[in-house]
């Protein structure tokens, strides 16, 4: 039997002494995973514990059927792992093309940064166009995509994005919707956490909804759209 891409048991994980997350289990194998809630519900938490940047208190975390509970995040990296944090945070005196490379430096394959940049340049058309211009010049979408484009660039195995349409126009959150549907389709699994629901409907074929730590909702957008799920998460 296949492990799945990522397998959560019995997470917990506070901040002080406020729990954050609560006996959460949660299993991802595939496609475009959206995890919404409440400011506070613990939705970035669950990313970064994910990713190794927090420290659960007790459960277990594993990717690909190998327990990655204890290893640090560099390690998680390397194991196929991308992490794509709010606020499209770039290098802004690299020019996109540096800013996307490094990413490829991360897990070593400098072999396959030609090849890759080309793919990143297919989901994004418009950093191809500007690749030789500093990151500083450009709109908050397009670093977004350099965000997203970077962590593509390392072959993750899984791609976790905490808010990747937060303060975009409509369209250019058209244009990252569309390379997360491509994403999925080339069987790059998709973790994300989002405020926006609408954009969730549009790309997801799944939707957890915490509150409090807990998860309190797992269906499909259609089901999210009941009047009875919206009030379970966010009432």
């Amino acid at each position: 039997m296949i492990a799945p891409t990522l397998e959560i048991q019995r997470l917990e994980l506070y901040y002080r002494s406020i729990r954050v997350l609560g006996n959460l289990n949660l299993t991802v194998d595939g496609g475009v995973t959206a995890v919404v809630g409440p400011n506070g519900s613990g939705k970035t938490t669950l990313l970064r514990a994910v990713s190794g940047l927090v420290k659960p208190w007790r459960g277990q975390i594993c990717f690909a059927g190998r327990e990655i509970t204890d290893l640090p995040a560099c390690q998680r990296v390397r194991l196929g792992l991308g992490h794509v944090p709010s606020g499209a945070a770039v290098a802004a005196r690299l020019t996109v093309r540096e800013n996307l490379l490094v990413g490829a430096f991360l897990r070593g394959n400098r072999a396959d940064a030609t090849r890759n940049l080309r793919k990143v340049f297919d989901l994004f058309p418009a950093l191809k166009d500007q690749q030789f211009r500093p990151a500083a010049g450009l709109s908050g979408g397009e670093r977004q995509m350099i965000a997203i484009g970077r962590a593509l660039m390392s072959n993750p195995r899984l791609l976790l994005l905490d808010e990747p349409f937060a303060g975009l126009s409509e369209a250019v959150k058209e244009s990252i919707a569309d390379s997360l549907t491509a994403m999925a389709a080339a069987r790059v699994p998709v973790l994300l956490a989002e405020h926006d629901l609408a954009a969730v409907a549009g790309i997801a074929q799944r939707v957890i909804g915490l509150r409090g730590g807990r998860m309190v909702f797992d269906g499909t957008p259609r089901e999210l759209s009941t009047q009875a799920s919206l009030q379970v998460i966010f009432s």
